[in-house]
């Protein structure tokens, strides 16, 4: 008897910005695994008049985790962090105030995943950036589980097929950068690629 297996796929939600920490926290629920969340007061508007939108965030990625626990072990009452920042999935969710004036009401709190820290600074010092990759080695590894390499033939050092998003701020950096290394459009499969040699 034969099965299908049905992949299942997902829709992602990605929010960039950035804004300032707040409330950097270890959550120990009763009966599940702690995690670590953060509340980033996210800027938006004029830059003369900016706004302010809060995000309660978890932290999903490994290495914004060890950042933010490096900051926990070294904090400073009175120091100031902006975070450039990506988080996934945004949803609104109701809670109804314990005190103050609001004391009854009805509030909502938009939450999400902290899947990327683009940037940290702390009072405007930086003090965190990953490691830059080319546009093929961080195309190559967001693909990796998504997409098999094109041709195996090819030297291993080569990525031989890499695809772009043009939802991505830094795409047409990123294409021109494909284009220098010698990548060209393959409209049929909707990617850059090795022009593969006679």
């Amino acid at each position: 008897m034969n099965t299908t297996q049905t992949e299942t796929k997902f829709f992602d939600l990605h929010t960039a910005g950035i804004g300032y920490l707040n409330r950097l926290r270890t959550v120990k629920p009763a009966n599940s695994r702690p995690y670590q969340s953060v509340t980033i007061a996210a800027l938006r508007g004029n830059t003369d008049n900016a706004q302010y939108t809060y995000f309660d965030c978890i932290v999903v990625e490994e290495e914004a985790k060890n950042v933010l626990l490096n900051l926990v072990d070294t904090d400073e009452k009175d120091a100031k962090y902006m975070i450039g920042f990506n988080i996934g999935d945004i949803y609104p969710e109701t809670f109804t105030y314990k005190s103050g004036n609001k004391q009854g009401q009805t509030g909502i709190s938009l939450k999400g995943r902290l899947i990327k820290i683009k940037w940290l600074r702390k009072n405007n010092e930086l003090i965190y950036e990953p490691q830059k990759t080319s546009a093929v080695e961080q195309y190559a590894e967001e693909q990796t589980v998504q997409q098999p390499m094109v041709n195996q033939d090819q030297n291993q050092d080569e990525i031989s097929e890499v695809f772009l998003s043009r939802e991505d701020p830094e795409f047409e950096s990123k294409k021109e950068t494909l284009k220098q290394q010698g990548y060209r459009w393959n409209s049929e499969r909707k990617s850059w690629q090795i022009p593969i040699a006679a």
